[in-house]
């Protein structure tokens, strides 16, 4: 991992973990998920007219995986706010980043995307995943009533989910540059906009459909000013990721140390929502910084 892509993942890591905090504290939803979005997009939507693309330049391998990261934004979406509905950020958050930091170097591998990550890095993963396990106090043994089995399905959407649209934003990002006379993070800042504006055409169609959603949204529009603070801060975190992918071999490695958000917002969760510290939790974070370390070298 270059000195280049470990400063804009770690920039990355406090913008997604603040946005993260932010959500969980102010009532997630689909409806507050969406207006996040779509804020996304406004904040992207000046650069459009820098971005100069050449639009015919585009292959079909770029549209299929555009549409291939909706779609699987839209599953970590729709995962996260009702993980979060059930969980503690201290518990959900860190079970979801655990699961792509596996998946992640194993979807690569078997469709070569990328060089394969070395012994050394894959055991930093293992690691990390390991760590995220820990953090939250999950036992191998039984079901610990502070993550009841119904929590699983919506887990599990967000991890596929987040695996799913890293994978292909590291292939759909690189025609994009290409097709750009803009500079790469000009580039990239548009790319974003596309799948914010395709996340929230998603995102509507599942609010309108729901009466619940669709009042949860007027509330959120008109008393919640946490969704525009997020907005903001989920169009800088994720344009300095795809901008760090640029610079690894792999896209493993930027999943991988995407994952110093966990010690930060179990840090916040404990000290701002006055979430329960305990052993596990510690022991993950160091577990956690550990496998960062061994990755990163």
């Amino acid at each position: 991992m270059t000195l280049t892509a470990f400063i804009l993942t770690l920039l990355s890591v406090f913008m997604h973990a603040l946005w993260n905090f932010l959500s969980k504290a102010n009532r997630p939803s689909c409806a507050s998920f969406l207006l996040l979005n779509l804020v996304s997009a406004a904040v992207a939507l000046p650069f459009a007219p820098f971005i100069k693309i050449s639009w015919d330049a585009l292959p079909g391998a770029f549209w299929g995986c555009l549409i291939g990261s909706i779609i699987f934004e839209a599953l970590y979406s729709i995962g996260l706010f009702k993980a979060y509905k059930q969980l503690d950020i201290s518990v959900a958050y860190p079970v979801m980043r655990a699961l792509p930091v596996v998946f992640t170097p194993i979807v690569t591998m078997i469709f070569h995307l990328g060089h394969a990550p070395g012994w050394l890095a894959l055991t930093g993963m293992l690691a990390i995943a390991i760590g995220c396990l820990i953090l939250q106090g999950f036992q191998f043994t039984k079901h610990t009533s502070c993550f009841p089995v119904k929590a699983l399905a919506p887990i599990l959407m967000a991890s596929i989910g987040t695996t799913g649209y890293t994978v292909f934003d590291s292939i759909a990002t690189r025609h994009f540059i290409n097709a750009s006379q803009a500079s790469a993070p000009i580039a990239l800042v548009g790319y974003f906009m596309l799948i914010e504006l395709g996340l929230s055409a998603i995102l509507a169609l599942f609010v309108l459909l729901q009466q619940k959603e669709r009042q949860e949204f007027a509330t959120v529009c008109l008393r919640h000013s946490s969704p525009y603070i997020c907005g903001a801060l989920n169009c800088g975190a994720y344009t300095l990721v795809l901008w760090a992918m640029r610079f690894v071999d792999n896209v493993s490695y930027v999943q991988a140390f995407r994952q110093m958000a966990l010690p930060l917002c179990a840090g916040m969760g404990v000290v701002l929502l006055k979430e329960k510290l305990n052993f596990a939790k510690i022991l993950g974070i160091l577990v956690i910084l550990s496998g960062l370390i061994v990755t990163v070298i």
